[in-house]
């Protein structure tokens, strides 16, 4: 079986779990235990500066640190893995696909942006 179909099937399955869960009113999940999260600055490189806020936020654990890989036009996206390659799959659920996001250069940007599955 093709290492895409694989993926999509799985990507498929663990959503279909997902989406089943019954969910809770936003606010009311506080952890019982500290997490020790800290309050980190997002890194937005330059293709993302015009449409992505510079002041962005996340809580991290310590140590852990985040950049914007991609934006363009993802919608609710939701499930995520690396193939073989170090290609990351991402489940655009908002627009049944599922999106295949290169970077061959390295510079921690999503070079282009490949529909690898559609019409799930």
């Amino acid at each position: 079986m093709h290492p895409c179909i694989r993926l999509a099937l799985a990507l498929s399955f663990i959503a279909s779990i997902a989406l089943a869960q019954e969910g809770y009113p936003l606010g009311t999940l506080v952890p019982e235990v500290d997490l020790g999260l800290q309050s980190v600055a997002v890194k937005v490189p330059e293709p993302f500066r015009s449409a992505v806020p510079e002041d962005l936020m996340l809580n991290l654990p310590p140590g852990f640190s985040a950049s914007v890989f991609a934006y363009d036009r993802l919608r609710k996206p939701r499930l995520m893995a690396f193939d073989d390659n170090g290609v990351l799959h991402v489940a655009n659920m908002g627009a049944n696909e599922v999106l295949a996001l290169p970077d061959r250069d390295k510079d921690g940007v999503a070079d282009e942006r490949i529909v690898a599955l559609s019409g799930l």
